[in-house]
């Protein structure tokens, strides 16, 4: 259970979120989509590009279908037994007092708090197909459990202890005579035994054998233990029940409520509170001042000090043993006060049953245990006005709240699909650049290279996220080392570390350069290619208008400029999230070839870029949310409004 600290460093519940509505939101994703809409439907007006309006068109059909598509999964969900894919549930319970009435609220299953609980909902949340929405649905579920401290198997002498208080050892004494209670016949009245203890006797017959035993938990406990003072009762009254023969009757009670059956028993062990401790008021009348309660008022201390309540709880006891039709009564007192005014309160309300104290159990119990139980209806309030009783964080913080959130591995269908998606963009990008540039120079080439090489390191999954973060950096030099060679040669370095005066002495001298000597050198070759590629390649290029022309120096500066792209989108590869982003490079390469050019993409072009990025969307997160048919139809949906609507020229 999450907990938290309060004011003076004390330890109080985590709360929680009580969910009673259905609700479906934009996710962080579905947020973001929508400004960056705007700007492209703001683009696609001001360009009039054919790209851009088709862009723009998926995006809103992506965005409404993927709306629709979440809330037919949450009619489905509240509807049917039918879960989205990867969905995660959280219980909502309720804790019940001995009365059936709510006392708290709990989201999650409680491990360690022994009560009464009633499951109200499980709230099921998962993500749209397309991860641009998030929904929750509260679902009903019934039945009701209890969690009870694990009650060790009693000792030797310890179960013919138990044996005798249940009624199965049967002497003269105690099977066969037993005190007269109202409506016994006179028939059965032994007058012999009458007139030897001066009270009525009845005799019992061959089927009047039904022993009769009513197990008492005491629950006037020091004030100070609370709720933990009571474990040893609940622990021995649980060690009494199970050798109980089906033919005799028990009964357990707390001096107010009263169980006669199994399952009622367990209800009462569970939900029954300290004497001495304040009682939770139900929410039904539940105050701000009742909830903040102490101890120390006025009122919990009248009750604890209230000397009638020993002689309430004979009577109820009494009522209980006057049950006609039954055999000899024996009552297991079960507290720490033998000679208590409980006990002495019994046995004068009761003189004709046997008043046995039986000590509470006294270790600790090594884990709690919870039993499933049967529901029945209980007095608690409907709930249609506001609820005001607490609700606590009881979820399992070790596996985290979102553990749903991380599907299994993609297989390989759909890393394919991931691998044509990239290679789509890719080429698409290079495609649109080469409209801006001479496409006749190295630099495409080694963009495609590059390229190829991040879409498939990055299609290979690592073990950790520590490893995957290893394999970026590494292939980040990689591309920085690739870059600078392919534009150190393609500017023919050489020459430049000659003009500037940097070769070695032995090579000046008609010697050959040895190895160290080489190593010596690449840190001047990567400094002359950075520098020639930024002074010489990079102001030819600014001086020029698309089209441009591409001269070695440029060729080199544009490799540079590759390289870095490729490392920016390895780098964005690492979450699985950011393969829908890189639709927006082939998205500008193309509307920047028309608008500077003035060369239209072809259709095939703007078909394939709507389905590579509605691909991407339905495979974001390395799994579909919905089945194949539907993701197709999906596919299919979007595309086909997109191609339909984008105008052939605008």
């Amino acid at each position: 259970m999450g907990i938290r600290r309060g004011k003076a460093g004390r330890i109080r519940p985590r709360r929680a979120h009580w969910c009673r509505f259905a609700l479906i939101r934009p996710s962080v994703g579905g947020w973001a989509m929508i400004p960056v809409a705007v700007a492209v439907w703001y683009m696609a007006l001001l360009l009039d590009e054919r790209t851009l309006a088709a862009a723009a068109l998926t995006l809103t059909a992506a965005w409404g279908l993927d709306l629709v598509m979440t809330v037919v999964q949450g009619v489905l969900i509240a509807t049917s037994s039918l879960p989205p894919t990867h969905p995660t549930t959280t219980v909502q319970i309720e804790r019940l007092d001995a009365d059936g009435h709510r006392l708290e609220r709990y989201v999650g299953m409680p491990q360690d708090t022994r009560g009464w609980y009633r499951r109200v909902a499980r709230v099921v949340r998962w993500r749209s197909p397309m991860r641009l929405f998030a929904g929750r649905v509260p679902v009903r579920d019934g039945g009701e459990f209890v969690i009870l401290p694990d009650a060790a198997a009693p000792s030797g002498s310890q179960h013919a202890t138990d044996a005798r208080l249940q009624g199965q050892d049967r002497t003269e004494s105690t099977g066969t005579i037993r005190a007269y209670t109202p409506g016994d016949s006179p028939n059965l009245i032994s007058w012999r035994h009458s007139a030897h203890r001066g009270t009525l006797m009845t005799r019992e017959s061959g089927r009047d054998t039904r022993a009769t035993l009513i197990i008492v938990l005491d629950a006037a406990v020091d004030q100070g233990d609370g709720d933990r003072g009571l474990e040893g009762h609940v622990i021995r009254a649980q060690q009494l029940l199970p050798a109980t023969s089906s033919t005799d009757r028990f009964v357990v009670t707390d001096g107010i409520h009263m169980a006669d059956d199994r399952a009622s028993a367990l209800r009462l062990l569970a939900a029954v509170t300290p004497a001495a401790q304040p009682r939770l008021q139900p929410d039904a009348d539940r105050t701000p001042s009742a909830v903040n309660r102490t101890p120390s008022d006025a009122a919990d201390a009248a009750d604890a000090a209230d000397s009638a309540a020993p002689q309430r709880a004979a009577a109820t006891i009494a009522a209980a043993a006057a049950a006609p039709g039954h055999g000899p009564v024996t009552i297991a007192v079960i507290t720490s006060q033998p000679q208590g005014p409980l006990v002495q309160a019994i046995r004068t309300a009761i003189a004709g049953a046997r008043t046995l104290p039986v000590q509470p159990w006294h270790e600790a119990a090594e884990r709690m245990i919870a039993t499933s139980l049967p529901e029945r209806r209980s007095g608690a309030p409907t709930g249609r006005r506001r609820d005001r009783s607490p609700v606590i964080d009881a979820r399992d913080r070790s596996r985290g709240i979102h553990a749903q959130d991380n599907p299994p591995s993609p297989t390989v269908a759909l890393r394919l699909v991931r691998v044509g998606v990239l290679a789509a963009y890719v080429a698409l990008t290079i495609m649109g650049a080469a409209g801006l540039a001479d496409a006749n120079g190295w630099w495409p080439w080694t963009a495609g290279l590059m390229l190829a090489a991040v879409i498939v390191e990055s299609s290979v999954l690592s073990r950790t996220p520590l490893r995957g973060a290893l394999r970026v950096v590494g292939m980040a030099v990689l591309l920085a080392v690739a870059g600078l060679t392919a534009a150190g040669v393609r500017i023919d370095v050489g020459s430049m570390l000659d003009t500037a005066g940097t070769a070695s002495e032995a090579s000046a001298g008609g010697g050959t350069p040895g190895m160290w000597d080489v190593i010596r050198l690449v840190p001047d070759m990567a400094a002359a290619t950075v520098q020639g590629a930024a002074t010489v390649g990079f102001e030819s290029l600014r001086r020029q208008l698309p089209p441009l022309t591409v001269n070695p120096a440029g060729d080199a500066c544009l490799i540079i400029i590759c390289a870095m792209v490729a490392i920016a989108i390895r780098c964005l590869l690492y979450w699985r999230v950011g393969v829908p982003l890189l639709a927006l490079l082939p998205l500008a390469a193309l509307a920047a070839d028309y608008s500077l050019v003035g060369h239209a993409a072809a259709w095939r072009q703007v078909l394939l870029l709507v389905v590579a990025f509605v691909l991407s969307l339905l495979t974001v997160r390395g799994t579909i949310g919905v089945s194949p048919p539907t993701c197709a139809a999906a596919l299919a949906a979007v595309t086909a409004l997109a191609m339909a609507l984008t105008p052939a020229t605008l």
